[in-house]
């Protein structure tokens, strides 16, 4: 079974892409708009990895993956934006994460994902 990867993007066409491009190198993908989409996604399956926008209308990107790792601390978290400040080990402390910089390539999102699914956690 493929792994199962959650995208939270605001964007349509940056959503579309990103899942295709993540389809095409093997993963499932499933969608959401917003933070609160994307809650309630997880409550329908849980993923193996979570890519999502750090500047989310309503809760940010840090916000929903604080929010989620608090019940899933297991969920690697992949952001990606074309903004790159604000976003420190600091404030997603305990969090395993990576930030891939818009606009990326297939290959680029492809790549950061498995990284980050074969990474190990770190020790609790």
């Amino acid at each position: 079974m493929p792994p199962f990867v959650l995208v939270v993007e605001d964007e349509p066409q940056v959503l579309t892409l990103t899942c295709r491009f993540l389809e095409e190198a093997g993963f499932a993908c499933m969608s959401a708009k917003s933070a609160a989409e994307g809650l309630a996604a997880i409550n329908q399956r849980v993923p193996d990895l979570l890519v999502l926008d750090i500047r989310l209308p309503g809760p940010s990107g840090p916000e929903l993956a604080r929010e989620v790792h608090a019940s899933h601390p297991h969920i690697p978290m992949l952001f990606m934006s074309g903004w790159v400040g604000g976003i420190t080990d600091t404030e997603l402390g305990g969090l395993r994460w990576d930030f891939l910089q818009k606009p990326f390539t297939g290959p680029d999102i492809a790549f950061a994902a498995r990284r980050l699914l074969l990474r190990k956690p770190a020790a609790q």
